[in-house]
């Protein structure tokens, strides 16, 4: 999060992740600091699109997990998006696009 903070590559964040990331925030920061975290991530990140067909088409993939499947059919639409980093490689079985641990990818900045 921190290399897209700093501008030292372009991060992408589905609304399902950014929802997920704001109950967090709400969990363990006061409700100022949720907001101003939540902000500061709306100007690091850019979010894509998950529309039905996105929901549809992750439906129909066959993965286990509809909401990996979906942060991958999101990220597949974009043609700027190159990598996910994701604690959860093993539930990535792509081949278009190259899928990171968080510590892989800090070992590519």
């Amino acid at each position: 999060m921190a290399a897209s903070w700093k501008g030292n590559i372009h991060g992408y964040i589905t609304p399902t992740a950014y929802s997920n990331v704001i109950y967090f925030l709400n969990k363990f920061l006061s409700p100022g600091e949720a907001r101003v975290k939540a902000s500061d991530m709306l100007d690091s990140y850019d979010i894509i699109g998950q529309d039905e067909s996105v929901f549809r088409d992750a439906l129909a993939s066959g993965w286990k997990d509809i909401e990996d499947a979906g942060q991958y059919e999101a990220a597949r639409r974009n043609a700027a998006i190159t990598h996910i980093c994701t604690n959860n490689v093993d539930d990535y079985p792509v081949k278009n696009m190259k899928v990171l641990t968080p510590e892989e990818l800090l070992m590519l900045l």
